[in-house]
């Protein structure tokens, strides 16, 4: 596992961990999650210090949670990016539709 990479947002340092494979997934579902879920589960999984609640990431404003979610995105752009392509190849069961 790789150590967290510190950022700063909106004046306010984070510790973001790139999230493994399996917990990635599980973060962002299966397509069944609206996106504000998504982005929610996706940044309190990732920051690990101060570790958020849900709470607190609602109470951000603009600048903060929009912030925050584009470092934790790059941070985890590449599993982000094999996830992605990996649902789209028709190799998860999940994702096929029965007949």
């Amino acid at each position: 596992m790789t150590e967290p990479v510190e950022i700063t947002v909106a004046g306010e340092k984070f510790k973001v961990r790139k999230l493994p494979p399996y917990l990635l997934t599980k973060t962002l579902g299966n397509g069944i999650k609206d996106l504000a879920d998504i982005d929610i589960d996706l940044v309190i999984a990732a920051v690990v210090d101060p570790k958020l609640k849900r709470e607190d990431f609602l109470q951000f404003n603009e600048e903060k949670y929009y912030g925050l979610l584009e470092q934790v995105q790059e941070v985890n752009r590449e599993g982000i990016r094999k996830l992605g392509n990996y649902m789209g190849s028709g190799r998860n069961p999940s994702q096929q539709k029965s007949t």
